[in-house]
């Protein structure tokens, strides 16, 4: 365990010290990540993301194409690098699938782990695009600029007034000509709009600031802004700004306020998400072992609805898939009250981890409802209190470092907006069933006078006229929830949880990541595995047939649920008279 750790932290320097050394990267005053995607892409700029998807660019680089070029790697070579290991691991899987059926679970023991371990290191460096990172950039300035501005000025700038401000900073900076032709998201209606309203009254931004605040944000603002390509600076004043919970910045806050924007203190901030994706694992290498540990980075390393191009070398941006790994983790070895407390913390950074909280509570429930018995187990109750210690604590720190409890309530309000907007990155069945092949972006670009308004209204509409088909799609879901729940431990029904999230919500595509805990399901039922990397494998394909992003993102869907319908009818009972895995490793419970 100690010569893992040390692995893991060795590669942990590695990367920072890629960071650094990479061209492109902030450190070193470049143009980093000017290209990836925005931190929360959706209907806003649509217009601008479908003509790259005209040109024959998908949302993550062509498949078959070489496309941005790394110091040591293009990203098309990285790309079927990431399809090539995604493919063998699961034909390697589904291998040992037959031979455990065919009752030679031992056969080629030793050829079959040698190359699970190969392909599960090269899952992790794909993660980091086999250290190309944003080819070749470390850092994700858009996506970077967003949460660190939105974090340190909260107070000043809440959830509506970021792009506002921002142009008020570029105007008076001298750049009136681009911020009168400028077009940017009004964040309280997600709806484009030019900025002679607040050019004409710059107090509407600066009444908020004080003196030394406003001068702060100024210089940030302008370092960013030096850094970004100015047609990316434009793409991202027209997302959707700055949205997590107050909670995030109970951490976001006083990191990013630890001084200006400079390149040290933004390369050691954005470096963090990777630090604590080593730890992650590391937890998981400790409860799972490895074998399940490199099935789940298959999938978290290779697939391309997820990839390091989104939201990598950002601030913070997993720190949610962090504490929801390690919270697994212990629950896993039996440490329920200690799993409560970051899988609290997690729902509280990103909401939707509940989901795993919440498949546990139904495990329990089922399980008493089939016994006929009253009491809940000990664990269930156990892994509620830490939880609920997470939101005591959390919950009123956090309104504090925001500026006060109307945080919680400005976050509802934004929340209930972002929920009820129509997105092009998001997955799910909502997208599935909200999808209408004759109203697709690329088609009313040449028909409506105003495309993004009549693609957010066609999916609405699609969606409201399919909404008895969607309840019934979910409600026969968890009845197969509810049959694969009996008799599970608790990490399972966690893992079983998280799995509703396509279904119930509709989620950015960046977040399904989290699915790779799926992987852990290999030590119940080996063909899951194999299952989950032929989705990353798969995806790939899709992603090299699909250039439209309504396409992209539909097919992608599919795959994604067809996936977890799969693995949760299948993990439903265990196999009888099954030998247990080799690299099993029982909690201090005892049980599987």
């Amino acid at each position: 365990m100690r010569r893992s750790w040390g692995c893991l932290g060795g590669l942990a320097a590695a990367l920072l010290l890629a960071g650094w050394l990479v061209p492109g990267s902030a450190a070193l005053g470049a143009e980093p990540g000017g290209a990836a995607p925005g931190p929360d892409s959706a209907a806003p700029g649509l217009e601008a993301r479908s003509a790259d998807a005209a040109a024959g660019e998908a949302p993550f680089g062509r498949l078959f194409v070489p496309g941005a070029e790394g110091p040591l790697l293009r990203r098309g070579l990285a790309n079927l690098a990431k399809l090539a290991v995604a493919t063998a691991a699961s034909l390697l899987l589904a291998w040992g699938a037959w031979l455990r059926r065919a009752g030679r679970p031992q056969a080629w023991r030793g050829t079959r782990d040698t190359l699970l371990a190969v392909l599960g290191l090269l899952s992790l460096l794909g993660w980091w695009n086999f250290l190309q990172f944003h080819y070749p950039g470390f850092i994700h300035t858009n996506n970077t600029f967003v949460y660190y501005a939105g974090s340190k000025y909260f107070p000043e700038l809440g959830y509506t007034r970021l792009y506002e401000c921002v142009a008020v900073a570029d105007w008076r900076a001298g750049l009136r000509a681009s911020v009168k032709r400028r077009r940017i998201t009004n964040l309280e209606t997600y709806e484009l709009e030019d900025t002679r309203r607040i050019v004409a009254d710059p107090t509407r931004c600066t009444r908020h600031f004080s003196p030394a605040r406003w001068a702060a944000f100024e210089h940030d603002v302008g370092w960013f802004r030096s850094r970004t390509p100015v047609d990316a600076w434009e793409e991202i004043q027209r997302d959707h700004g700055y949205n997590p919970p107050p909670s995030w910045g109970l951490l976001g806050t006083p990191l990013a306020s630890t001084g200006p924007a400079n390149g040290a203190q933004i390369l050691a901030l954005t470096a963090l998400d990777s630090l604590l994706d080593l730890v992650a694992w590391g937890f998981a290498l400790w409860a799972f072992g490895w074998r399940a540990v490199c099935v789940a980075l298959v999938y978290w390393g290779t697939n391309p609805i997820a990839e390091f191009s989104w939201t990598g070398g950002s601030f913070l941006r997993d720190d949610w898939l962090a504490a929801t790994i390690v919270g697994i983790s212990l629950l896993r070895r039996g440490h329920a009250l200690a799993a409560g407390l970051l899988l609290g913390f997690a729902s509280l950074l990103r909401v939707f981890p509940v989901l795993a909280l919440l498949g546990v509570g139904a495990g329990a429930l089922v399980g008493r409802l089939r016994d006929r018995r009253l009491s809940l187990p000990a664990e269930p109750l156990r892994l509620a209190a830490g939880a609920l210690a997470a939101a005591v604590l959390v919950v009123p720190l956090s309104a504090w470092v925001a500026g006060g409890v109307e945080a919680w309530r400005d976050f509802a309000e934004n929340t209930r907006l972002h929920l009820g907007t129509p997105g092009s990155n998001l997955v799910g069945l909502r997208t599935v069933l909200s999808y209408d092949p004759e109203a697709r972006l690329v088609d009313l670009m040449a028909t409506a006078e105003d495309p993004s308004a009549a693609w957010k209204s066609a999916r609405l509409e699609a969606a409201s006229a399919r909404r008895p088909l969607y309840v019934l799609l979910v409600v026969a879901w968890l009845a197969l929830l509810g049959r694969a729940l009996v008799g599970q431990p608790p990490w399972v029904a966690a893992i079983l949880g998280l799995g509703t999230l396509p279904v119930l919500l509709e989620p950015a595509c960046y977040y399904t990541s989290v699915l790779a805990v799926f992987g852990f399901l290999w030590l119940r039922r080996e063909s899951v595995g194999a299952a989950l990397c032929a989705v990353s494998a798969a995806s790939w394909l899709v992603a090299g047939r699909f250039t439209e992003w309504d396409d992209l993102f539909v097919w992608s869907s599919v795959l994604l649920l067809a996936f977890l319908a799969v693995a949760t009818f299948a993990v439903r009972m265990p196999p009888a008279g099954r030998t247990p895995v080799a690299g099993r490793m029982p909690p201090r419970a005892g049980k599987a």
